[in-house]
């Protein structure tokens, strides 16, 4: 992908190819956030109706801090993959050599020695080195996102709790004048918590009905 722009087009493409016309429903995770309201006014630019945008702990345009460390990152995406604790994953360093064959030699090592050598991967080690280094991708996209347009559907915004200060809040703003919804819950558990899922289930039911009465 050249852009989260360009992706947004893709996906309004699909979109359109499974559904020609509107209403629309979105809801985007993460950096689906974002994308999420590109799509939104890619399909308004098309002159279709969204009736709903959801962004559920959304990435925050402009909010990067400092270069991800390759070797923290990995550590984190493996413990997400292996369902482990990060500090239960044995030491690794990748400093010296982050190639592919290196990656896959030490996707290999830890999933050995989280799993024993009575069962089996559920993922080869050449998947979860394509998996990391595409999200490495949409992280190094991520930082050259353009100021988000506007979008004529208000979008609704829920936030792990641990996660919302000001750039969320002045994100937000921009987009909504709903109070947020926070969820006690982390940035990769927040879409598994019932509220969550409920207050979802009811934005959409509500919107529902309203086209029904338009």
């Amino acid at each position: 992908d050249s852009s989260l722009e360009a992706m947004a087009q893709d996906y309004a493409g699909f979109i359109r190819e499974q559904q020609p016309q509107g209403p629309y429903h979105l809801l985007g995770w993460s950096l689906g956030g974002p994308l999420a309201l590109l799509v939104a006014r890619v399909l308004e630019g098309q002159g279709q109706c969204v009736h709903f945008v959801g962004l559920v702990d959304s990435f925050v345009p402009g909010d990067h801090g400092p270069e991800d460390d390759l070797t923290e990152e990995l550590r984190n995406f493996l413990s997400i993959i292996l369902d482990q604790p990060p500090e239960s994953l044995p030491a690794f360093d990748l400093s010296d050599d982050g190639s592919h064959p290196a990656l896959e030699a030490l996707v290999a090592q830890v999933q050995a020695h989280v799993l024993g050598s009575g069962d089996s991967p559920r993922f080869a080690a050449e998947e979860l080195v394509h998996a990391f280094t595409v999200a490495l991708r949409l992280k190094a996209l991520s930082r050259r996102l353009a100021p988000l347009p506007a979008i004529e559907c208000p979008a609704s915004f829920w936030w792990a709790e641990d996660g919302y200060g000001a750039p969320a809040q002045a994100y937000q703003r921009r987009f909504s004048q709903d109070d947020a919804t926070l969820i006690h819950a982390s940035h990769f558990e927040i879409l598994k918590q019932p509220q969550l899922l409920r207050e979802v289930c009811e934005c959409l039911d509500t919107t529902t009905e309203t086209q029904g009465r338009a």
